[in-house]
């Protein structure tokens, strides 16, 4: 995963709130300004992951390591993303 697109995220989210996160609308919006319409590939891996409502689970989650290994094993398995980076997502902390 592009470190860049990683600080992208993590400035959207500080800039337009934890609700970009959260919400795909939202995300889905300021994304591509944020991005300049570039990492494509990365985009729409993070507004799938959104879209699963992958951060609120981890949100509610009592153990966050717990949380997120569940939710990597859910867009694994439940969106057949096998062979996606989806845990660095959910290790970098931009979520």
């Amino acid at each position: 995963m592009n470190s860049q697109f990683t600080v992208i995220v993590q400035t959207l989210i500080t800039e337009q709130g934890k609700d970009a996160r959260i919400n795909p609308v939202k995300c889905k919006a300021f994304l591509p300004d944020y991005t300049r319409n570039e990492f494509t590939k990365e985009r729409r891996l993070l507004l799938k992951v959104v879209e699963a409502g992958v951060a609120r689970e981890i949100d509610a989650a009592e153990n966050i390591e717990t949380g997120r290994k569940l939710q990597v094993r859910h867009l694994r398995f439940g969106f057949e993303l096998q062979k996606t980076p989806i845990p660095v997502f959910l290790k970098e902390e931009a979520l």
